[in-house]
């Protein structure tokens, strides 16, 4: 059964990449989740998704899906891919979709 990981806004300040690739490996989760928006522009969005992609991806890679909370303008959102684009160019390799990334109109 697949089992999907998650990177709370909180787990940003209380928790490493390097500690939580350990468990995922342990787990063998197939995706992570990582909430995005919560930082204060859709770059520091992006530094922080690659930031904890990177030790993530070694032999088995794990899909990564974003997860924005409709935080963000069309403009903030397009920001936020091309500045992920820009810290990893493999970045949307890796990343099956960003959810919910556009407030509601």
């Amino acid at each position: 059964l697949p089992v999907n990981g998650l990177i709370t806004r909180g787990e940003y300040a209380t928790s490493s990449p390097a500690h939580f690739s350990a468990a995922a490996k342990e787990i063998s989760f197939t995706s992570l989740k990582i909430k995005v928006a919560g930082h204060c522009s859709p770059k520091d969005d992006a530094l922080s998704l690659v930031r904890w992609s990177e030790p993530l991806n070694g032999p088995r890679k794990l899909s990564l899906r974003a997860d924005a909370n409709r935080a963000w303008d069309l403009p903030s959102a397009l920001e936020f891919v091309e500045e992920a684009k820009n810290a990893n160019s493999s970045i949307l390799s890796i990343l099956e979709f960003v959810e919910e990334p556009l407030k509601k109109q």
